[in-house]
């Protein structure tokens, strides 16, 4: 292990933690006003990059995309796809409760007549899900990274 500097003895450290009280904070334990905060929220709202600029921007299909995630279809999918599978990972066997994941084999995005179609899923424990993004496991050539 590298050391960076020399120790500093504990009086020192005592005198600068001393010092360190005696500063004043400026904003500890005071709000900003409500003009101020409108102000904060205008300029954030201007200087953040959107659209085709932000860097997670892939086809502008995201906000449809994220609202079929949370619908009772895709709630519906996930049960059948686990009790299909035995509520065990299909590739190791574990049957961890909270630790499983349904994995759609062809990507949600790039599918979308196959989004609720039960053979299209597959039960997968988080390591192996995180396995199967990584890499080819069934024969389907994953998107680059």
């Amino acid at each position: 292990m590298v050391s960076r500097g020399s120790k500093m003895s504990e009086e020192s450290r005592a005198k600068m933690r001393a010092a360190a009280k005696r500063r004043p904070s400026n904003r500890l334990g005071k709000k900003h006003t409500l003009e101020t905060r409108q102000k904060i929220s205008e300029r954030t709202r201007e200087r953040a990059v959107r659209g085709k600029d932000a860097p997670g921007y892939i086809d502008g299909l995201g906000v449809e995309r994220r609202g079929l995630r949370h619908t009772s279809e895709l709630k519906r999918w996930r049960y059948d796809v686990y009790r299909r599978d035995g509520f065990a990972c299909a590739h190791c066997g574990d049957d961890t409760g909270g630790n499983l994941n349904a994995h759609h084999i062809r990507p949600f995005a790039d599918h979308p007549d196959l989004r609720f179609d039960v053979r299209n899923g597959i039960t997968l424990c988080v390591g192996c899900h995180a396995l199967a993004h990584q890499t080819d496991l069934w024969g389907y050539p994953q998107p680059a990274a």
